[in-house]
């Protein structure tokens, strides 16, 4: 029944575009004082089963972009899975309900649905943490999205994990960070991390800062990373690089001429759908703008 039931589910994942799934222990993750109030039974006491979903995205880009002309936005936020893999994994949640099993999509947009799924796919063998905190996979690189179910189905099977696959002595990703966010490996200061400060109100060091036309999210120690080379060069033809490639999306609509005269009204049909978990108010997405704008005009002096 056991393997009947994940492989059906490993079905289902294909036709959402799934890359990877794992089914793994709903045990408490290591250290306990860290992961305390986001354990997988602090959200479902009898959990049994965290199915874990990975979906590549490194194909995920914009045709024509030029480094002086548009605004940026990172690899993640463009995919759509910014909070994590949700609506690929309903049709395995709605699979195992109509079974009679409890199923719960982590979600970080609900802070009472979110556990740490890079610590699931560690377990999962799918990968290991770099040195600038972000999830590193042997084949896909760091750009990936991971989504999870937290289920009372006993389905769970065990992985061989892999080991820190950092080429040894490497910190382009330490380098590359303009304000130096992460420049203890494993340790990322949020203060100070582009992706979060584009967010806050206050910006702690933006004349300083060269922040590479991003105006919401960023993945700058990503591309330097030598995992994520390739996949810059040309993306591996996934399912769901076909897919985000049939989409078309054109860099005209982050040109810093379009961005700068947008309008509130256009802000919200054109930009706003694009956040997931965070919606950035149309007064810091003016600002992050012009701080994009003058960091690539500054750029070419």
């Amino acid at each position: 029944m056991k393997n009947i039931m994940t492989e059906y589910i490993k079905c289902l994942a294909k036709e959402s575009l799934i890359d990877e799934i794992r089914f793994v222990d709903a045990d408490d993750y290591e250290p306990k004082a860290i992961f305390k109030g986001r354990q997988p039974r602090d959200i479902m006491p009898e959990a049994k089963t965290i199915i874990l979903t990975l979906i590549y995205i490194g194909g995920v880009d914009m045709e024509d972009f030029d480094d002086s002309l548009h605004g940026r936005i990172s690899k993640l936020a463009l995919s759509g899975f910014y909070s994590n893999v949700v609506k690929p994994t309903e049709s395995i949640v709605d699979y195992l309900r109509l079974k009679g099993y409890k199923a719960i999509v982590t979600d970080s947009e609900l802070d009472d649905k979110s556990i740490s799924l890079k610590s699931v796919a560690v377990k999962a063998g799918l990968g290991w943490i770099g040195k600038h905190t972000v999830m590193i996979n042997k084949k896909y690189g760091s750009f990936i999205a991971l989504g999870g179910i937290i289920t009372d189905a006993d389905l769970s099977q065990i992985y061989e994990t892999q080991p820190v696959g950092c080429p040894e002595g490497c910190d382009l990703c330490q380098r590359a960070c303009p304000t130096k966010a992460n420049k203890s490996d494993l340790n990322l200061n949020r203060l100070l991390c582009i992706s979060d400060y584009l967010e806050g109100s206050k910006i702690p060091v933006e004349e300083e800062v060269d922040i590479s036309n991003y105006f919401y999210e960023c993945d700058i120690c990503q591309l330097v990373c030598p995992y994520n080379t390739k996949h810059i060069k040309e993306p591996l033809d996934t399912p769901y690089t076909k897919f985000f490639k049939s989409l078309a999306l054109s860099a005209e609509k982050f040109s810093f001429e379009n961005l700068i005269k947008m309008s509130e009204e256009e802000y919200i049909k054109e930009v706003v759908p694009l956040y997931y978990g965070f919606e950035l108010s149309y007064e810091m997405f003016k600002r992050n703008v012009r701080l994009a704008y003058e960091s690539a005009k500054n750029r070419k002096v």
